[in-house]
């Protein structure tokens, strides 16, 4: 099995593709919110679109020397962190989007640590609450793969419903913890 959030046009369309090209067939479970459908700055080149593949992460291309702190993410919520950055001219923090959820992308994951050596800080920040996202998840995983880093936590907390049942208190929240991601 394999499940992915894909966070642009590119990776959407190499990750279908690969799933049609395999000699095997396993299951696929693709997480996409509408909302990237919309979103202005979700876009892929013809170039990303023509060339490559599907990456099961996705870095940035920032001089690593100035990096303190990585903040992973999986989903939308790299879009809002990536506005957030841009407004405060944040040059410390590096976003990396985890596109593959399960397998890990432990390998993927490893060659991107190699490069931030000297991060404080390696941060999951997720939109869902605690208990609904993939937080648990990347905990033992990290707890496998590199027990040497210790992973924060960064989202909304344990909650019995997935949702507030209120837009004004979701975007207040939502607002909230894209401020504090670069506290």
């Amino acid at each position: 099995m394999q499940i992915c959030n894909a966070t642009t046009p590119a990776q959407y369309f190499h990750l279908l593709r690969k799933q049609v090209k395999a000699n095997y067939c396993k299951p696929l479970i693709i997480m996409t919110p509408k909302s990237l459908l919309r979103h202005p700055r979700v876009v892929s080149t013809i170039n990303e679109l023509d060339k490559g593949g599907f990456q099961e992460i996705l870095d940035e291309d920032i001089e690593p020397s100035n990096i303190e702190r990585v903040l992973l993410c999986s989903g939308k919520i790299y879009y809002d962190l990536l506005d957030k950055r841009e407004t405060l001219e944040n040059h410390n923090c590096v976003l990396i989007r985890v596109e593959q959820l399960y397998p890990f992308p432990n390998k993927s994951l490893r060659e991107c640590f190699n490069k931030y050596s000297q991060v404080r800080d390696v941060v999951w920040i997720q939109e869902e609450a605690k208990n609904y996202g993939p937080w648990n998840y990347m905990l033992g995983q990290f707890k496998t793969f590199f027990p040497e880093i210790k992973l924060l936590y960064m989202g909304r907390d344990e909650k019995a419903s997935s949702a507030t049942g209120s837009f004004k208190q979701h975007k207040t929240e939502q607002e909230k913890l894209i401020e504090d991601a670069f506290k």
